[in-house]
């Protein structure tokens, strides 16, 4: 079990995990809407670097 909760700033622009409440999204470069992220999601980090997290 986990508990899955809207980000305020989903949606929202970024460059880095740093810009975002929940993950900056590598693909869209946007902020996730949801926090966490289950699957395989290409992120950014704080750094900028490109990676791929996997929650199950």
């Amino acid at each position: 079990m986990a508990c899955v909760y809207q980000t305020r700033d989903g949606g929202k622009r970024c460059d880095s995990k740093d810009d975002c409440e929940g993950e900056c999204l590598a693909r869209s470069r946007s902020c996730s809407p949801i926090q966490p992220l289950f699957g395989c999601n290409a992120v950014l980090l704080d750094t900028g670097a490109e990676v791929t997290l996997c929650l199950d």
